[in-house]
């Protein structure tokens, strides 16, 4: 897989915090904003001399972005939330695992223009 990397400004909530990857095997490209949580899958496809694109996942109205790191690990993930509901599910797992496995946890949501993060391992 090789991929181009960027960022752009977000379509729901204009964070500069929104990266952009496009992975040149499959032509589709991978949006997601670390403040707000907007994601979105773009595949492109070229005929007779015309690009077409199509959606092919899309979270318009997110709940926010979830990002952590286990202790062990040497990389961040991050999670698109889609609800209220998807973020306490994932709380749930977290929980399980422990929270003593984490090195960081947190939540960055934007609520009428303004973004908030919530340091999810001091909540404990």
């Amino acid at each position: 897989m090789s991929t181009v990397s960027s960022y752009t400004t977000c379509p729901h909530c204009s964070s500069d915090e929104c990266s952009v990857d496009f992975d040149t095997h499959t032509n589709e490209s991978y949006l997601l904003c670390y403040a707000c949580g907007y994601y979105k899958i773009t595949a492109y496809e070229n005929k007779e001399g015309k690009t077409n694109k199509r959606v092919i996942q899309e979270i318009n109205n997110p709940y926010g972005c979830f990002d952590f790191k286990m202790k062990e690990s040497v990389s961040h993930t991050v999670i698109a939330l889609s609800s209220e509901r998807d973020y306490i599910k994932l709380l749930r797992k977290l929980k399980k695992l422990g929270l003593h496995s984490f090195e960081c946890a947190t939540l960055s949501r934007v609520i009428d223009g303004r973004r908030t993060i919530t340091d999810l391992l001091s909540k404990g």
